[in-house]
């Protein structure tokens, strides 16, 4: 797993210390990973709040955008999870 935010890093850094998080956070200042995506630029000059699954292969498997609701259930990314590997 592997966050991205557009965040400065000593903020998304803070963050993550202060939620206990375990997994990286990158920086994408310019913008640049989520215009690849198609999400960065949807909430004015930031990312929208999406989860992408991407697949062994690098192919995105799945993913869900909540740019109005900037939340991403996890039962969701759980359910979606066990979809892909068959279980």
């Amino acid at each position: 797993m592997v966050g991205v935010s557009t965040d400065p890093v000593a903020v998304s850094r803070a963050l993550a210390q202060r939620l206990h998080l375990s997994f990286p956070i990158l920086s994408d200042g310019t913008g640049r990973l989520g215009s690849a995506f198609g999400v960065f630029g949807t909430m004015g000059p930031v990312d929208g709040h999406s989860v992408f699954i991407i697949g062994r292969r690098g192919h995105v498997r799945w993913k869900r955008t909540a740019f109005q609701t900037m939340h991403v259930p996890v039962s969701a990314i759980l359910a979606a999870l066990r979809a892909l590997s068959g279980r």
